[in-house]
């Protein structure tokens, strides 16, 4: 069997892991495909669209990673509101894996380390011959230890974080940084609420020492975000929900970025009778040391009283949707 051969046979027993993984794709870092397998669905997505969108979530936020220090980009999680796209770095291709969530969740962590392990070594050997590079078995763990985590850790009750009727000033700033405020549980290191025009509207910063500030990391975020929701726009898997990046060069030592969107705005023009319309999103950096189920929780109950301050938008209603699938089931 060919090395071309096995790649696409790593491919194949990822496919059928879930009936609910709709392709599994093998790409270089411009998009330019190398192999691919699918299954029928009712779900049309095309492949040169997926292809150039993964490649998209690891150009856009290479900058903020290298800002950060935390380096490289192990995994990025596209959240769209009928699909998933999983998208694995293996030098100098990704691999990314198209997965229906609403159907199933969560996906075989164990199964498709082992997996891995086999096509890190066929790449190794097609694309990287006497090239040193970090070990199948290093890079395997990274994968599926991540995987883990995305399903892992204590869930945190639904809750608003609006102040009471009476207790708080009207204006919308004061009660979005009351909304802040109201964090339960220390699980981000930075978090704000950023009008997708760059400009941060209210923010907390618990890192110490970052080479970046709290609005420029929020402005490179969300530009990564922007970009990402330009690319995705012929994928035909609805809007772009969530946006999640994981990095790090310890396997034990993992950081994720989020963004989702957190509503609607708007602004009344003093000068002449007419609003504008700003849309907001949440951006987040985190430790993956408590698993990403309280992490999506907070991250909910900020959401969902944004939402409720606001009013409703179907972006974020359908962001919340998305979240409470991904929270029922969980590994123990």
């Amino acid at each position: 069997m060919s090395v071309r051969e096995q790649l696409v046979k790593s491919l194949s027993m990822i496919l059928r892991l879930n009936k609910a993984t709709l392709q599994v794709l093998l790409a270089d870092a411009n998009g330019l495909s190398i192999a691919k397998v699918s299954r029928s669905s009712e779900i049309d997505i095309d492949a040169i669209a997926v292809n150039s969108v993964s490649a998209a979530t690891y150009n856009f936020s290479e900058e903020l990673w290298k800002d950060l220090g935390v380096l490289p980009q192990r995994i990025a999680f596209a959240f769209f509101e009928k699909i998933c796209l999983i998208n694995i770095r293996i030098e100098p291709t990704i691999i990314t894996i198209v997965h229906d969530f609403n159907a199933s969740w969560p996906i075989n962590a164990e199964e498709i380390g082992k997996i891995l392990f086999q096509l890190k070594l066929d790449i190794d050997e097609m694309f990287n011959p006497g090239v040193k590079k970090e070990d199948s078995e290093t890079f395997s763990t990274f994968i599926r230890n991540i995987l883990y985590l995305f399903n892992m850790g204590n869930e945190i009750p639904e809750s608003s974080y609006l102040p009471p009727d009476g207790t708080s000033s009207p204006e919308i700033h004061d009660q979005i940084s009351t909304v802040l405020d109201s964090v339960q549980n220390p699980v981000f290191s930075r978090y704000s609420i950023v009008a997708q025009d760059g400009l941060m509207l209210d923010g907390r910063d618990l890192m110490q020492n970052a080479a970046s500030s709290l609005a420029s990391f929020s402005a490179s975020t969300i530009v990564a975000f922007q970009k990402l929701v330009e690319e995705s726009a012929n994928l035909n898997a609805g809007p772009l929900l969530n946006y999640i990046c994981i990095s790090g060069s310890d396997a034990q030592s993992l950081y994720a970025t989020l963004v989702c969107p957190s509503g609607i705005i708007l602004y009344k023009d003093p000068v002449q009778p007419r609003q504008i319309k700003a849309e907001l999103a949440f951006v987040s950096l985190f430790p993956l040391t408590y698993g990403m189920i309280p992490v999506l929780c907070e991250i909910r109950n900020i959401i969902g009283s944004m939402n409720k301050m606001l009013g409703d938008d179907p972006s974020t209603r359908a962001f919340l949707s998305s979240i409470n699938n991904l929270i029922k089931i969980k590994y123990q």
